[in-house]
């Protein structure tokens, strides 16, 4: 269920088991109300069940997970109007991380972009969703590290993190993210070239491609269920 953190070490174990758990939800390695139990997730990363407690709660008050009986949390569920209301945001928010780093920070590593792509694409082609939404999130993630907005981007990181679930079907259905047709070489070239519409348009093509799959298969699904 969890993703390894690299560079981690230096964190207080609390802090580590946070991590996890937001990548966690970010990658939909969760669903949609899942239950979580504190201990079976102390046993899976080798710790106490102190600093997976501490860790939970701070997610609770953020409201990335829910506070259930027996001593367990759920990821919550959100409704269509929800995503749809998360979806104005992030647009608005990730445009704004987009436009500063073109227009104020270096542009870095376009190599390390173009790879990341390219590793999105291939996995996306193969069916391999797991290694496609892993490479989609380091590839945008990079984009907004290096707009250097550490505020804004603790508040893109929350949404991701509320809508990250909502894609779990894909890790029970993997073949469904070959129909997310969207690739970033558009959004690259606009970057190389300093044009901030462009690039802004190329984003909210990649949000609206990769939502209309949830639109389709989570949310259309749990209509008829």
């Amino acid at each position: 269920m969890m993703l390894d953190l690299r560079n981690a070490q230096h964190l207080s174990l609390t802090m580590q088991v946070e991590l996890r758990l937001k990548h966690a939800l970010i990658a939909a390695q969760m669903a949609p109300g899942e239950r979580l139990n504190t201990r079976d997730i102390a046993e899976e990363m080798h710790v106490s069940i102190t600093p997976v407690r501490e860790a939970v709660l701070r997610l609770v008050a953020e409201g990335a997970l829910c506070i259930a009986p027996a001593q367990a949390f759920t990821v919550p569920k959100i409704t269509r109007s929800q995503f749809e209301e998360i979806t104005l945001i992030r647009k608005e928010l990730e445009g704004v991380a987009l436009q500063r780093l073109i227009e104020h920070q270096p542009l870095g590593n376009m190599a390390q972009l173009a790879e990341l792509s390219e590793m999105f694409n291939t996995a996306r082609d193969k069916g391999d969703a797991h290694s496609a939404l892993q490479a989609q999130r380091e590839f945008r993630f990079t984009l907004y590290e290096r707009a250097q907005l550490p505020l804004l981007l603790g508040m893109i990181e929350q949404l991701w993190i509320r809508v990250g679930p909502c894609f779990h079907f894909l890790r029970q259905m993997p073949g469904h993210i070959t129909q997310n047709r969207h690739n970033y070489d558009a959004l690259l070239e606009a970057i190389k070239n300093k044009d901030v519409a462009k690039a802004q348009h190329e984003l909210i093509l990649a949000i609206e491609h990769s939502n209309q799959l949830a639109m389709t298969h989570f949310f259309n699904a749990e209509a008829q269920s």
